[in-house]
């Protein structure tokens, strides 16, 4: 039995690259040029080279991408939750490549949750079986515990589970513009800077909560800390919720990257 104990620990572990899809949409769907608009066909072909292009830059040999399908959670907590989002320019084929993605590649999907929620349950998950690395543009999921490449600006980045809690803390004193959450009203990175420096990380809610209650009043403060905690945070857990088993990259394309 401790032999055996011994092989599962010491045996290599597969690569699996876990993709948040959604920015590949923005990526892909455009024109290409500025104003000669790509024909259905191209923007496919386009999300497939995306696609192989992250899978060869993380050594991805399985992979799980994640989408975002309609409103979540969040929006029930929160009705003001992304609501100050407006695109000027309509994809011409948003629909067509996100279910290109979930046809050709498996790409998942849960109306409950977001992309970035189901990239945190799939890492929690598979932590054990893989060395996994979270492919995304975001700022909050490349500020989660592990390895993350950012694929909009091809760099890789390390980060520490102390380094996450403190990005979400900072950002619940200072909001997230772009989510539309407004945070504390007057407080910035300076402030947040300063609180986190001070306390330990198991006295971050208790001192922010006070910080809300204060500026608030206590029923308020409560209410709004309790909202923006829930639009903020990462679930990396949802009702018992399992994502599906990696998928092999070399069995879903048949790219084959040359010999240098």
């Amino acid at each position: 039995m401790k032999e055996k104990q011994q092989e599962k620990e010491l045996r290599v572990k597969d690569n699996l690259t876990i993709i948040d899809a959604d920015f590949i949409i923005f990526c892909t769907g455009y024109t290409k040029d500025g104003n000669e608009e790509k024909s259905l066909e191209e923007t496919l072909e386009a999300t497939d080279d995306f696609i192989r292009q992250i899978l060869i830059a993380t050594r991805g040999e399985y992979y799980i991408g994640c989408l975002t399908q309609g409103k979540c959670f969040r929006y029930k907590v929160n009705p003001q939750y992304k609501a100050n989002r407006v695109y000027k320019t309509k994809l011409p084929f948003y629909a067509e490549i996100k279910e290109h993605m979930r046809a050709k590649w498996g790409f998942i999907f849960n109306e409950e949750l977001e992309a970035d929620d189901l990239c945190a349950i799939a890492k929690k998950q598979y932590a054990n079986d893989y060395n996994i690395i979270t492919a995304s543009p975001d700022k909050d999921v490349l500020n989660l515990n592990g390895n993350n490449y950012d694929y909009k600006n091809h760099k890789f980045k390390l980060c520490y589970k102390e380094q996450e809690e403190h990005h979400f803390w900072a950002s619940m004193i200072i909001g997230d513009a772009a989510d539309g959450i407004k945070g504390i009203p007057g407080k910035g990175k300076v402030f947040a800077q300063s609180r986190l420096s001070i306390y330990v990380e198991c006295e971050y809610a208790q001192i922010i909560l006070r910080d809300y209650i204060d500026y608030f009043g206590e029923q308020k403060g409560i209410e709004e800390f309790y909202k923006n905690y829930k639009s903020l945070k990462i679930v990396d857990e949802w009702n018992g919720y399992k994502v599906h088993e990696p998928i092999k990259f070399s069995e879903v394309d048949e790219y084959k990257e040359e010999d240098n």
